[in-house]
């Protein structure tokens, strides 16, 4: 896009406004027809626009996580990392569909990106939701959880021990 390159995140189990990766739509009917705009559309009839937004929030299924390998204490250490010293949970609310709904810079960002802030991202699911970051330059989250470049939580300073079980949680989502 004019702005950057944009991963395109997944939607299904996943809908908390605002919505895009700048946050700037309340609603999902808006965020469709900018997104259709931004894309070099014309746009949609309003009731398209209403099938569109009944079957993304009514008929996508999202992954099944209840196949995750991992032993309950390692689960639930995980989850304490998150919450504490990886610094996770204070953008990504586990009573908010781990997000926070806000806006934040990032750092780690490259020179030429006219965007500095991204809004926060839901958390369920991003096992099945690789590449990371907006603009999906992490192949692993594994690879993005190590990288200290940019603003996110603490997880580059986590021991080894620490970083799998955030790892192993993060994969329960």
């Amino acid at each position: 896009l004019s702005h950057g390159p944009r991963q395109t995140p997944m939607l299904a189990g996943r809908l908390v406004e605002p919505f895009n990766w700048e946050g700037t739509h309340r609603s999902l009917a808006g965020n469709i027809s900018q997104t259709i705009h931004r894309l070099g559309g014309t746009g949609l009839p309003i009731d398209d626009v209403d099938a569109l937004v009944a079957w993304i929030t009514r008929g996508l299924t999202p992954p099944d996580t209840t196949t995750v390998a991992a032993t309950p204490s390692r689960v639930a250490r995980g989850r304490e990392v998150f919450a504490t010293t990886a610094g996770c949970a204070t953008c990504h609310d586990p009573g908010r569909n781990f997000t926070d709904g806000q806006t934040h810079e990032l750092g780690g960002l490259r020179g030429d990106e006219a965007e500095r802030a991204f809004d926060t991202p839901s958390l369920r699911y991003v096992a099945a939701t690789a590449p990371y970051f907006h603009d999906g330059r992490y192949a692993t989250l594994r690879a993005m959880l190590l990288d200290p470049t940019h603003r996110m939580g603490h997880a580059s300073a986590l021991g080894a021990d620490d970083l799998d079980a955030l790892e192993t949680y993060l994969t329960t989502l």
